[in-house]
């Protein structure tokens, strides 16, 4: 795949993916968020997404801008695999414009998490010659040197920047491979700092940023840590930047699939957004099987839409539908198992009011429902929300039990 690239002090190999002769580093999103751009002009238009055949690795150094300042100090005040300055993190091609460096790929989800109302603009680098390990469809394993991060706004202004990098491959060791950390904007923008401790209500809104101990909840969700970045979420119809195509096209999956890995769609119309809703918002996280998942106990719902059992059933002749899903089959006329909920039901066909699930997905810091998810965040969804309610309004008929 061509040379290699140092990237600042964190020195990971990197692609990037050239479209139509030029190299674009953003992406545009027609899904809940707000479209915004990560590429050179914060107006460029949305690509044409090629193949992904493509990718190749450049070998220009990140952040030459920087050389004036002092980035070895920052990596030692950092005090580990992150510098203090996001600046000397190697993100970024030219720091006083806030141009992200075209090594990096950026990625919109096809379903994306809410998080109160924050836009977010995403990128993914991944060691050049290296495959992310898609043995098993559902638990995709990223080779050591990926790094992956996110940029919060609020207002039209950069908030946040949450990155990861994997550090080692140890089986069975999930988050403990990999290091993290967040970095808070200064109000002008010039500066972006290492601030581990979190912070509430940003900028006098709900708005709060994670401390760093608070990042396992979520991501020990999925047994190697990555959120957003996987078969489902980079398979629906509003993904963009490089979706699970491109990632066939180049060549970087072990084991592609045959297909995308849709989810199902029913006579309403309306169940493939909400079951992606809720896959990632509740299922990627939380709500599934996984053993370190926080809901992971076998009588709560499991949100997450498993990409092996669609991929099963195509090929078997027998596309899955939406009433096999987990999120259907563990929710729709079940009991909670929480007393103080008895007088609902999980989904309750027909019927979004008396729907435990909406309730609590609709709910902020309420004396009776208890509000999903549990942390950072006190805005409810309100669209993703209507989303469910719309499929489970208009839910066709239950027919032998489904």
């Amino acid at each position: 795949m061509g040379g290699t690239v140092r990237l600042g002090t964190l020195a990971p190999l990197v692609l990037i993916v050239a479209m139509g002769g030029a190299v674009y580093a953003g992406c545009s999103s027609t899904s809940d968020e707000t479209p915004t751009d990560g590429g050179t002009k914060s107006d460029a238009p949305a690509p044409v997404v090629d193949s992904g055949a493509d990718v190749v690795v450049d070998a220009a150094p990140a952040d030459a801008h920087n050389d004036a300042f002092d980035c070895a100090a920052s990596l030692t005040a950092g005090g580990g695999v992150f510098p203090m300055d996001l600046r000397c993190a190697g993100l970024y091609s030219d720091w006083a414009t806030k141009t992200v460096d075209a090594k990096a790929v950026a990625f919109t989800p096809g379903y994306t998490l809410w998080s109160d109302g924050a836009l977010k603009q995403r990128w993914i680098s991944i060691p050049a010659g290296t495959k992310i390990d898609t043995s098993d469809m559902d638990e995709w394993v990223f080779p050591v040197g990926t790094r992956i991060w996110k940029e919060f706004a609020l207002g039209g202004k950069r908030i946040e920047t949450r990155i990861f990098t994997k550090l080692a491959a140890t089986a069975g060791q999930g988050i403990k491979n990999w290091d993290y950390t967040v970095y808070r904007w200064s109000d002008d923008e010039t500066s972006a700092t290492k601030m581990e401790g979190g912070e509430q209500e940003v900028n006098g809104t709900k708005y709060q940023i994670p401390p760093k101990a608070q990042c396992s909840s979520c991501h020990n969700g999925r047994l190697d840590v990555v959120l957003g970045f996987d078969a489902i979420s980079l398979s629906g119809a509003n993904a963009a930047g490089l979706t699970l195509a491109g990632l066939m096209a180049a060549d970087l999956l072990s084991a592609p699939p045959v297909t995308a890995p849709l989810i199902p769609e029913d006579t309403t119309g309306s169940a493939r957004e909400a079951f992606g809703w809720l896959h990632s918002n509740c299922g990627t996280s939380c709500h599934n099987a996984n053993p370190t998942a926080l809901a992971t106990g076998s009588t709560l719902p499991k949100f997450r839409v498993s990409a092996k059992d669609i991929l099963a059933a195509t090929a078997a002749g027998a596309p899955l539908k939406v009433t096999h899903l987990d999120g259907y089959t563990t929710t729709v006329n079940k009991a909670s198992q929480y007393t103080e909920y008895a007088a609902y039901v999980r989904i309750k066909p027909n019927d979004p009011t008396n729907s435990l699930v909406s309730k609590l997905a609709g709910s902020r810091k309420d004396p009776v429902f208890r509000q999903m998810p549990p942390i950072l965040s006190n805005i409810a969804d309100q669209n993703g929300v209507n989303k469910v309610n719309v499929w489970i309004a208009n839910m066709p008929p239950i027919v032998d039990g489904g």
